[in-house]
């Protein structure tokens, strides 16, 4: 319990969380920022960070990839993960992307 909570303090303290009556949230914000970064990362000319990577698979095999991305920019960045599991350079990710 206190791993968590110190985590959580940690998080409101760089803006990542928010706190109201001890309920922690993360806010919209947050998550805006979130999906752009992912956005703008899988659709770079250059390979994305793993962290981004991982982020894509949760959202997809939680189902809230499509509830964030329209079809057609959905559509285009899951070709681009499944490019980045062909990749030799991230064998840990092209496992995951892989095995979902």
């Amino acid at each position: 319990m206190a791993f968590a909570e110190s985590l959580c303090q940690s998080l409101i303290q760089i803006n990542m969380l928010d706190e109201d009556e001890n309920q922690y949230y993360v806010n919209q914000t947050v998550i805006d920022r979130a999906l752009t970064e992912l956005y703008t990362d899988l659709t770079a000319d250059k390979e994305p960070q793993e962290s981004t990577v991982m982020l894509a698979v949760l959202l997809i095999n939680s189902g809230l990839f499509k509830q964030y991305f329209p079809k057609d920019e959905g559509k285009q960045l899951k070709l681009q993960l499944k490019e980045v599991a062909r990749s030799d350079d991230y064998p840990l990710i092209s496992d995951v992307i892989k095995k979902k």
